[in-house]
């Protein structure tokens, strides 16, 4: 398999994963009411790849949600 070829197929693997995510995420927040509208949410980052994910997520869907929340990410040492 050619290095372009596999390349694409991780990209397509990735983003199959990044909405696969967002979806479940956003339902979830939906489904138990986690954020309404004008909610400040606070993210905090330990550096792992986990937190990061979900700031990740809820980046996305603050500016794809029709409901308007600020977001706020905090750095946790």
């Amino acid at each position: 398999m050619s290095p372009c070829v596999a390349d694409r197929q991780e990209t397509v693997r990735l983003n199959k994963l990044q909405k696969k995510l967002r979806r479940l995420s956003g339902r979830a927040i939906a489904d138990f009411a986690m954020i309404e509208e004008g909610d400040k949410v606070m993210v905090c980052l330990s550096g792992g790849k986990d937190s990061y994910t979900l700031l990740e997520i809820l980046v996305n869907l603050r500016h794809n949600s029709p409901v308007h929340f600020e977001l706020i990410a905090v750095n946790l040492n």
